[in-house]
């Protein structure tokens, strides 16, 4: 994929062939190669109210007739949220067979801990990895184990949360009867279970032993995909997670399945785990893939086209007690662009750490956004150079700020343009307001500014008002009003603070809710 040359910026490249005729070579210039793409609409710094965006261009070239056209784009990386946490669940199958030892009571103590430290920890997810059961279809009672063991996970009281924490289960191949058959594995953690939840987004084909879930943490958003354990992976199913991080390649994608890895040392692919990486390692939004299956800890860590797949395994079942209740906490954190691995028995109270730091360790990871790159937005084949092109940008958040590029074609040489950006503004029923005595809220003065803001607003009929400042993100960094006021015009100030500290310069909302109707500005803060 072309890279852009920054913001503002092109970078030509002019196509040239060498020829040997006479038994000397000579280099000669095929063409002076495309002009530069000529931006139409959104302009460069505009603020766009209207979503999804229809990027659009001139695509001239003075040397040919056709050109192929190229969009690309990215959100424009936000300032670091707050650090969050992640928990795996490795294999539970003798906590309910009572194997090794093993006791439910075990297994239940991991996932009440989890739901009592959920605000504490800031726990956003949990993933359950495979063999959540031992005995596949032959042992129900132990699928109604591990069905009341997850079930504090659920809780709303025990969590806080009116769908409690999301969660899913991978199956693993304990979980999977003769033939395939995964018959438990739906009853109990199928789609039916799921369904409705504002997190879960769907599944391959006619079950859940392949689904995927959304959910955001840390001003992130992410996408989880749960691969199904097989022998012989069905294409169909990469292509169905190829088709998911191509649809959501605005958030980062973590990818959970039972066997991934076979330990090593070094750690390998398994045959399933290769064909995974294989297929989806183009994707520059995956970044985590986790596992089981193996009694071990063990890790890896791919590159393929700039960017770095952490593929980590994790199963204590062989330990004393099935497993003695160790479980996996990943701690995001956004501002240091690291994941920090800790693992921790809460039937224990205590945290593991071996001489190699196999169960404590740190992984690198783009978690700030600092460096995260343009994905293809659409793209044009044989258009009429000088033409006017567009593409839609469907997935486009309120509150955010964009880059985009184009690269323009001619069969001989290739030109990629500059880099434009654009805000999408936050209104939802109107921006400004109108001058005929409604509500309105007025231009920011001044705008930009270095100092104190003033706003403005006309208050048609007595009623409550709320106005905040928002970040690019859309979190509020001020109240300066939640109050009811009289009809009539009304000022406020706000001093460029927030949390104690003077805000960074940028762009921000002033937004004012009234009269059932809600009122944004867009201003710049200068430093």
């Amino acid at each position: 994929m072309p890279g852009p040359a920054g913001l503002g910026l092109g970078l030509l490249l002019a196509a040239v062939a060498w020829s040997s005729a006479g038994g000397a070579a000579t280099r000669r210039v095929i063409s002076s190669g495309p002009a530069a793409p000529v931006v139409v609409s959104p302009p460069l710094l505009s603020s766009v109210l209207d979503v999804p965006v229809e990027l659009t261009v001139v695509a001239p070239d003075p040397d040919a007739s056709l050109v192929n056209v190229a969009f690309y784009g990215r959100p424009v990386p936000l300032t670091p949220g707050p650090d969050f946490t992640l928990i795996e669940l490795p294999d539970t199958q003798f906590y309910v067979t009572g194997e090794n030892g093993g006791n439910p009571a075990i297994f239940r103590a991991q996932t009440e801990w989890i739901a009592a430290n959920r605000a504490a920890r800031n726990i956003a997810y949990v993933a359950q990895v495979g063999d959540i059961v031992g005995d596949d279809e032959r042992a129900p009672f132990e699928w109604i184990a591990a069905d009341s063991c997850m079930r504090p996970l659920e809780d709303p009281v025990a969590t806080g949360l009116p769908e409690g924490i999301p969660f899913g289960v991978s199956a693993g191949n304990h979980d999977i009867g003769f033939g395939g058959v995964t018959r438990s594995y739906n009853q109990y953690f199928g789609v039916s279970r799921f369904a409705g939840r504002t997190y879960y987004g769907g599944h391959f084909g006619s079950n859940n032993d392949n689904w995927y879930e959304l959910f955001s943490a840390g001003g992130l958003n992410f996408i989880v995909i749960g691969v199904g354990f097989s022998w012989n992976l069905d294409p169909r199913v990469v292509q169905w997670a190829d088709g998911l991080l191509t649809a959501y390649w605005n958030r980062r994608a973590i990818l959970v399945s039972h066997y991934l890895l076979d330990p090593g040392p070094p750690a390998t692919f398994s045959p399933q785990g290769q064909a995974i990486y294989e297929g989806l390692k183009a994707h520059a939004n995956l970044m985590l893939m986790i596992c089981s299956h193996y009694v071990n800890d063990a890790r890896r860590a791919d590159t393929y086209g700039g960017h770095t797949i952490h593929t980590v395994m994790s199963n204590y079942q062989n330990l004393a007690h099935g497993g003695d209740g160790w479980l996996r906490i990943m701690e995001f954190s956004p501002a240091h662009d690291q994941i920090r691995m800790r693992t921790y028995s809460p039937w224990l109270g205590q945290f593991r750490v071996e001489p190699d730091s196999s169960s404590q360790f740190t992984l690198p990871c783009d978690l700030s956004g600092a460096t995260a790159g343009f994905q293809l937005i659409g793209q044009a084949s044989s258009v009429p150079a000088g033409s006017t092109v567009s593409v839609p940008w469907p997935s486009i958040q309120r509150g955010r700020s964009y880059d985009w590029y184009v690269t323009v074609d001619d069969g001989s040489s290739t030109v990629t343009g500059p880099v434009w950006r654009f805000d999408v503004a936050l209104k939802t029923a109107g921006v400004g307001g109108s001058p005929d005595g409604g509500l309105a809220l007025e231009p920011v003065a001044p705008n930009p500014t270095t100092g104190p803001s003033r706003f403005g607003i006309v208050l048609p009929q007595a009623g409550r008002i709320r106005l905040d400042i928002l970040d690019l993100a859309g979190r509020r960094l001020a109240s300066l009003a939640d109050q009811v006021r009289p009809p009539g015009r009304w000022e406020f100030a706000w001093n460029g603070r927030a949390a104690g500290a003077r805000v960074p310069a940028g762009v921000y909302f002033v937004r004012l809710e009234a009269a059932g109707r809600v009122l944004t500005r867009r201003f710049a803060v200068a430093r």
